[in-house]
């Protein structure tokens, strides 16, 4: 369930693909644990969602959120090597004054 995000950080994932990913692997959770096995990364400063930036609140709302990491050496140990990927999740943590 970790490895998920973490090799897909700087792109978007969807919790319903990432449910049917995991069911066709034989792993048994409910969409609602899904959801809270990504709010308890986010609890524990793993990773931050981030939704798309617009005016409407549907097309905000509605939109997938991307995923960025808290700490790139979990991208070095999966030995993703990405370069654009790090420097969008880089450019993301420093843009939001919580994680700085």
């Amino acid at each position: 369930m970790i490895k998920s995000p973490i090799r897909n950080f700087a792109r978007e994932l969807s919790v319903r693909k990432l449910h049917n990913y995991l069911q066709s692997a034989g792993v048994s959770l409910s969409k609602t644990e899904v959801y809270e096995y990504f709010s308890y990364l986010e609890d524990i400063n793993v990773i931050f969602l981030l939704k798309k930036y617009g005016k409407g609140v549907r097309g905000v709302e509605g939109s997938i959120p991307k995923i960025y990491l808290i700490d790139l050496g979990c991208v070095t140990l999966h030995e993703l090597e990405d370069i654009r990927r790090r420097i969008e999740n880089v450019v993301a943590i420093e843009l939001l004054p919580d994680f700085r």
